[in-house]
């Protein structure tokens, strides 16, 4: 068969069969010329491509050089202006604030354009160039929203901005100021969490450790402005901008330990309306007692503290739960008194001391010219050596708090100084406040004015939680031998396990500093009633374990000791009497551990006392983050 004009037939020399091919093959097979020009302008676009990638790649890369730079100023001007606020150093904040706000304004600049859209499709430089833009948002929103807010609500607490007037403060530059700074509490919170969201592991090692530390950063702000939310909307209606309010104060004795501090021996009625607030009315705590419990009384209540809890004054805060010490108080006040409160603050004489640093020393009807250096000593040991009637004691410590109170309120003392003594005695669980208003308590509770009794606290925005160790004492000794007790509390961690929980070993000394010969004290200080040998101090100890955790043994001198178990507010607590001679020294070791969730550094909760108490932490964190 005759081929067609499309085929031709090839016939092998060895006489097989011919073999066909396409013509169109062959013609295919040599490339024509306008294939080759189209194949030459792919290549040489893509190459102008991959120059151009190349191009912008080098420019987001000196641009992302750029970002690190202003970033890392920037990370650095964020606690100097903190610093700078907290010192009332308003010329150089502001002059901090705005070399910030250009670092942020230079590096979002910096973060942005068509380059950046262009590169950001590679799949390796996605995810870094997406972090650098969420990282120079939050910190732009940062330094243009929620410092300036912040610095504006803490200038009100310097030298003529939150001050006082003929006795009363000006709350109108506070209520103005509170929705700008609850709004940039929330833009805080926000950005954090935009924050927590990046992956360091995902990105390049520079850049993630870069995203680390200003998250560090912004969590540390967080907080600030989380504090700062929260005073702008407690401060004004506490204060009396929205009608008057009446609070119990309860001023502590730390000679006579209670779980919260020492024996409310004072209450003082204060009363707060816009702004100005005044003492009502004061009296002895031993004036409230009931012959009947006000409230009802807990099974573990009554084991671990007893029902005169909640049936005298004196009492009420042998629980290491203020807010159930308040609702005590305001109880067996409403037994006595018709007038209605709205709160619960307790101080002690370390409180006091913080104050007179600012306002200067008071002089009482009798004894010592009392300054911020001796007022401890005197109010809860000295005065009951010079006075012999135990009467006026607690008349004599009525008419310091009172003195003090009035020299505050009359306006000695600048605010600016003395609202740093008043933190600090907050953060060392001297200064507590409870309110009866559910939307307020809702605000204290978290924070360490609020003093509730809990287990843990949450570590980060991972999820992560930090264990709460609580260490309370309760007098037993019915004296004021708490002056003469020393405390340490050294805590080591001895495992990470595997399921996220850890094991701790928590070690609580006691000494006792009482005279050698106790005859050089009063009977009135060593304990009536003859509970113990004079110079003898007894003491109740409690160790609550964290929430979903266990104190798996206690012992002293490495021998194991007995100690009365009980669930108290879902926590386990082991409580121990100790009893110490003059001089003497008693180490009590607890084995703890910890639930899964809670594997971030330990905190420390206990009874404050006349001196600082010394602690300690060993061991590796077995924090995952």
């Amino acid at each position: 068969m005759r081929a067609t004009d499309d085929e031709t037939t090839d016939r092998p020399d060895d006489g097989a069969a011919p073999r066909t091919r396409s013509r169109r093959s062959a013609r295919g097979a040599r490339m024509s010329p306008r294939a080759r020009r189209t194949i030459t302008t792919v290549l040489v676009v893509l190459g102008c491509l991959v120059v151009v990638l190349v191009g912008l790649g080098v420019w987001v890369a000196r641009d992302v050089l750029a970002v690190r730079d202003d970033l890392t100023v920037a990370a650095d001007l964020v606690p100097e202006l903190e610093q700078q606020v907290e010192d009332g150093a308003q010329d150089e904040a502001a002059a901090t604030l705005e070399a910030l706000q250009q670092r942020a304004a230079s590096a979002r600049e910096s973060s942005t354009g068509v380059h950046w859209s262009v590169v950001s499709v590679l799949p390796v430089a996605r995810p870094n160039l997406q972090a650098v833009q969420v990282v120079t948002e939050v910190v732009d929103s940062l330094a243009v929203d929620a410092l300036p807010a912040f610095a504006d609500a803490a200038r009100l607490a310097g030298p003529g901005g939150f001050a006082q007037t003929d006795g009363r403060v000006d709350l109108g530059p506070l209520v103005e100021v509170a929705p700008r700074v609850v709004a940039a509490d929330a833009a805080v919170q926000a950005g954090l969490d935009d924050m927590v969201a990046l992956d360091p592991d995902e990105l390049v090692g520079p850049l993630g450790d870069a995203v680390t530390e200003l998250t560090d950063v912004m969590a540390e702000v967080g907080s600030t402005t989380a504090t700062a939310s929260r005073a702008v909307r407690l401060a004004p209606p506490m204060l009396g901008s929205e009608g008057p309010r009446r609070y119990l104060l309860l001023v502590q004795n730390n000679a006579e330990p209670r779980a919260t501090g020492g024996l409310p021996g004072s209450v003082i009625l204060l009363s707060a309306e816009d702004g100005r607030v005044t003492i009502e009315d004061q009296r002895p705590a031993s004036e409230f007692q009931s012959d009947t419990t006000v409230l009802d009384v807990g099974e573990a209540e009554r084991a671990l503290f007893g029902e005169d809890l909640a049936r005298k004054m004196a009492d009420v805060n042998f629980t290491p739960d203020f807010p159930r010490t308040a609702e005590l108080a305001v109880a067996l006040w409403a037994q006595k008194d018709d007038r209605a409160v709205d709160g619960v603050l307790s101080i002690d004489p370390v409180v006091l001391a913080g104050i007179m640093g600012a306002t200067g020393p008071i002089d009482p009807p009798v004894g010592p010219r009392l300054t911020s250096d001796n007022v401890v000593d005197y109010l809860i040991n000295g005065v009951y050596l010079d006075i012999a009637d135990p009467d006026q004691h607690d008349v004599f410590f009525q008419v310091v708090a009172a003195q003090l109170f009035q020299e505050v309120l009359a306006g000695a003392g600048e605010i600016s100084k003395i609202i740093p003594a008043l933190a600090q005695s907050a953060r060392e669980g001297r200064v507590l406040l409870w309110s009866a208003h559910p939307e307020e308590q809702e605000l204290l509770a978290p924070t360490v004015l609020g003093g509730e009794l809990v287990g843990s606290v949450a570590a980060g925005q991972d999820g992560e939680r930090r264990p709460v160790v609580g260490i309370f004492l309760n007098d037993g000794t019915a004296g004021k031998m708490g002056y003469y007790l020393d405390r340490s509390v050294t805590t080591t961690v001895l495992e990470c396990l595997a399921d996220g929980s850890q094991r701790l070993r928590v070690d609580v000394s006691l000494t006792s500093t009482a005279p050698v010969d106790p005859g050089v004290l009063p009977q009135y200080v060593t304990g009536v009633g003859g509970i113990v040998t004079p110079g003898d101090v007894r003491t109740n100890l409690l160790v609550y374990a964290p929430d979903g955790g266990r104190i798996e043994d206690v012992t002293a001198g490495g021998n194991p000791v007995g100690v009365q178990s009980q669930l108290h507010e879902e926590l386990f607590v082991a409580g121990i009497t100790t009893l110490l001679s003059p001089g003497a020294s008693q180490t009590f070791s607890y084995t703890i551990v910890t639930s899964p969730s809670q594997g971030g550094d330990v905190i420390l909760r206990f009874t404050p006392g006349p001196r600082d108490t010394r602690t300690q932490l060993r061991g590796a964190s077995c924090a995952t983050s």
